[in-house]
C-alpha cells in the first residue's frame, strides 16, 4: 500500500470513536492476516 493510500485510511478512522477506530483495525487486521496466508501458500 502507498503512503498516500495510508494517509488517506488514517484521515477515514480519525473521524470515528476509538471503539469503532479498534473494531476496523481488527478487521483490518484479520484481512491483511488472511489474505497474506493464502498468497503465501499459492508461493509455496
Amino acid at each position: 500500500m502507498s503512503s498516500a493510500a495510508i494517509a488517506t485510511v488514517v484521515k477515514m478512522m480519525e473521524f470515528l470513536s476509538v471503539e469503532v477506530q479498534d473494531r476496523v483495525a481488527e478487521h483490518l487486521r484479520e484481512y491483511i492476516e488472511t489474505n497474506f496466508s493464502k498468497e503465501r501458500n499459492k508461493s509455496l
